[in-house]
């Protein structure tokens, strides 16, 4: 008898931690793998930085399964960049660029040819600023 209402407590648990993980399964899908084809080609638009509206291009390419892109900003930088890319949560392009010693990592989510997202800037003593960009594929 007195295994009885252990029992019930146990089963009582069981459906809670059940039920909880089926809600979070809801609540947070599963991200659909990015399509390197949505994310390749050349795509412009802006950022803003310290308060100023700059403009942005980047050129984005794929081999071998992996992006390779190149940034071109006006007023920063007199020639495209090579930037380092990758593929993050499995539906988001990171781009990092360095330019006049400050990096800038540009991260969004290209969908219909066109990819908004958040931007971080940091310079040589580690002060950043968080930023967003808007792009659109050309």
């Amino acid at each position: 008898m007195k295994s009885y209402p252990k029992l019930v407590v146990l089963l009582i648990a069981v459906t809670l931690v059940t039920a909880t993980s089926f809600a979070q399964s809801d609540y947070c899908p599963k991200q659909k793998p990015l399509d390197l084809k949505e994310a390749v080609g050349e795509w412009k638009g802006s950022f803003t930085y310290n308060g100023d509206l700059k403009k942005v291009t980047f050129y984005i390419a794929e081999e071998d399964g992996k992006l390779l892109s190149e940034v071109s900003i006006p007023g920063m930088s007199a020639k495209k960049l090579t930037a380092f890319t990758k593929i993050c949560c499995g539906s988001e392009i990171k781009i990092e660029v360095v330019v006049d010693n400050k990096k800038f990592d540009f991260c969004g989510k290209p969908k219909e040819g066109k990819m908004a997202g958040r931007l971080v800037s940091r310079d040589v003593k580690d002060n950043s600023s968080k930023e967003v960009f808007t792009v659109k594929r050309v």
